[in-house]
């Protein structure tokens, strides 16, 4: 089954965790404020996820600049359900009757909160040794 893949420097995220990306950005809005650059950095996403790209990056100054509201956006999830651990999330939705495959492409609260959890160490990885962060999605 296809999905999103997540890498920066020595760190690659779990097998598929970023399928949710399309739905992480849904959800990513609430988080973002108003700064202007933030925005920005954050359309720039959205047009990659949109764009019919096997494989896409975001440079380190936007991971960095979207890296607040993706921590912001892990952390309310990471609450909402119950403190489970990330690679549990996939079966929460499971459990919770959801369709699976709506549920990895980002309708599923527990695809988002594994994918947001990838994308905060990645983000982390890029600040450290300021890379870019890369997708590839098959």
């Amino acid at each position: 089954m296809s999905g999103i893949d997540v890498m920066c420097g020595d760190f690659s995220g779990g097998d598929k965790s970023c399928s949710a990306l399309s739905g992480v950005a849904i959800g990513l809005r609430e988080y973002l404020g108003n700064d202007a650059v933030v925005v920005e950095a954050f359309a720039r996403l959205e047009a990659l996820i949109a764009a019919p790209l096997n494989e896409f990056e975001i440079t380190h100054v936007d991971a960095a600049l979207l890296h607040p509201s993706v921590q912001a956006y892990r952390d309310e999830l990471c609450a909402q359900l119950g403190g489970l651990a990330p690679e549990e999330g996939p079966d929460f939705d499971f459990d919770a009757g959801l369709n699976q495959v709506q549920a990895k492409w980002g309708a599923g609260n527990g695809w988002r909160y594994l994918c947001l959890h990838d994308l905060c160490r990645a983000f982390e990885v890029s600040a450290r040794l300021s890379l870019a962060v890369q997708f590839s999605r098959w």
